[in-house]
């Protein structure tokens, strides 16, 4: 943050999202903020993100454009989280290993994550069409959950709730 008399100050942001947007770093930067449909430099801030300088830099050195940036992928259901750079296009499910990765390692060819929607919601009307009678109960869809759900242990039970309901003729 450029201080008064020019100088420059680090300053400590919190980690929270989004406090990389534009506004929201100039309010905890500076305490102000922007009035409603106002531009920072409407009222004196100009906020420059790090990325667009890195773009034009390439773009006024090398001549490059810009086809990819700099993104933060974070959370409990991702891997290796970090800051990637990655190409305009890019498939979020390339950069996060998520729950679409049950849907390839399972040999029943089911979509858990369907599944298990439709069982946590107890819509036993749903159970067959999401093939809860055909998983094998194997585990596999645990073993590459990034958010550890006990997928397996929840077709389980819905199946003893469903053959239990059928056995009682309860809808």
């Amino acid at each position: 943050m450029l201080g008064a008399g020019g100088r420059l100050t680090v300053v400590t942001v919190p980690t929270v999202y989004p406090a990389g947007g534009e506004r929201q770093l100039i309010q905890a930067l500076t305490g102000h903020e922007i009035p409603s449909l106002a531009y920072p430099t409407d009222v004196g801030y100009l906020c420059q993100n790090v990325g667009t300088a890195a773009a034009l830099y390439r773009f006024l050195q090398f001549g490059e454009p810009l086809t990819r940036r700099i993104t933060t992928v974070a959370g409990r259901s991702v891997a290796r989280p970090g800051n990637l750079e990655v190409r305009f296009g890019t498939r979020i499910s390339d950069l996060v290993a998520g729950c679409g990765d049950c849907v390839r390692v399972c040999p029943a060819h089911l979509m858990p994550q369907e599944l298990y929607r439709t069982v946590k919601r107890a819509r036993l009307d749903k159970f067959e069409d999401h093939g809860l009678f055909d998983c094998i109960e194997c585990g596999c869809c645990d073993i590459v959950c990034p958010s550890h759900i006990r997928l397996t242990e929840s077709f389980r039970a819905g199946k003893e709730v469903r053959l239990l309901r059928t056995a009682l003729h309860i809808q």
